[in-house]
C-alpha cells in the first residue's frame, strides 16, 4: 500500500487515481514521513515540507539512510520513467532527422553573382 505525508505525521493511503510523486514513492518505502525523518535524522517538520521530490541535496542522505535501515529504495525511485522514456524517444527522433539531412542531396542555391 502506498502512503503520503500531508503534515507532520499524518500518513494516509494514496488515492489510486492520483499520480504518485517521487517523494510519495520513496516515503512509502520508508512506511511514512516520521520513519523517513527518523532514518534521515532530520526533524519531521523539515521532511514534511518537501513537496513532490526529495531535494537534490538530500538524495545521497536518503540513499544512505535506506541502505542502513534496510529500506528497498533504488536510484530508479528518484526518476520518472515516463519522462525519461519520452526524452529518449525524442532524442531518437532528432537523431533520425539529422541522419536523414546528412544523406539528403544538397540543393544548389544560386546567388545574384552567377
Amino acid at each position: 500500500m502506498l502512503f503520503f505525508c500531508d503534515s507532520f505525521d499524518i500518513v494516509r493511503p494514496m488515492n489510486d487515481t492520483k499520480q504518485i510523486t517521487q517523494l510519495q514513492r520513496i516515503m512509502a518505502k520508508f512506511e511514512g514521513c516520521r520513519p523517513m525523518a527518523r532514518a534521515l535524522k532530520k526533524p519531521v517538520s523539515s521532511v514534511s515540507r518537501w513537496t513532490d521530490y526529495v531535494p537534490g541535496k538530500y538524495v545521497t542522505d536518503v540513499m544512505t539512510a535506506a541502505i542502513l535501515n534496510g529500506v528497498p529504495v533504488t536510484f530508479e525511485d528518484f526518476f520518472d520513467k515516463t519522462r525519461i522514456e519520452a526524452a529518449y524517444k525524442e532524442r531518437r527522433k532528432i537523431e533520425a532527422e539529422i541522419e536523414h539531412l546528412r544523406h539528403a542531396q544538397p540543393t544548389r542555391v544560386e546567388t545574384a553573382a552567377e
